[in-house]
């Protein structure tokens, strides 16, 4: 999350039953994170149950040239109990001109893609069903989607 050029990273740590070495490896977490990120906020916590929700998809989302895109992708997947894992964002600077202005390249790549994999606590979450949700998210959003299954097949 960004505020006002203040990059916040927050983080869930699930710990099987650590007792109290639980709160010495989330401090752990949390100095090693803040002394490698210096700049940004860190905020890590222990879950409130042991149980890490399952990693079932990975998606790539592309072409989304406004704000709040990705908090609009996070926010439609809370409404069906899905979580991101994981995301990793990148910007497409060639979209720039060496004066910084949008448009003053002609190339048609997107401004950012971002990479997510996608969790759930339901073991029999639908991966067909949330794969369609997806892509017609992304349809409504004018965005391009890729949607990976990381379930097996049955």
């Amino acid at each position: 999350m960004e505020v006002s050029g203040t990059v916040s990273i927050s983080s869930v740590v699930y710990l099987a039953d650590a007792g109290s070495e639980g709160a010495t490896a989330v401090a752990d977490l949390t100095w090693a994170l803040q002394t490698n990120l210096q700049g940004f906020l860190v905020s890590v916590r222990p879950a409130d149950h042991s149980n890490p929700p399952t990693v079932f998809a990975r998606v790539t989302v592309a072409g989304a040239d406004r704000m709040g895109i990705l908090s609009e992708l996070a926010d439609h997947l809370d409404t069906r109990d899905i979580q991101l894992a994981t995301m990793r964002t990148q910007t497409d600077a060639s979209r720039y001109g060496p004066d910084g202005i949008e448009g003053t390249d002609d190339d048609e790549d997107p401004l950012y893609t971002a990479v997510a994999t996608l969790a759930s606590h339901n073991a029999a979450v639908d991966v067909e069903w949330i794969e369609k949700e997806l892509y017609e998210f992304a349809d409504k959003a004018d965005l391009t989607v890729d949607f990976q299954s990381l379930t097996a097949e049955k």
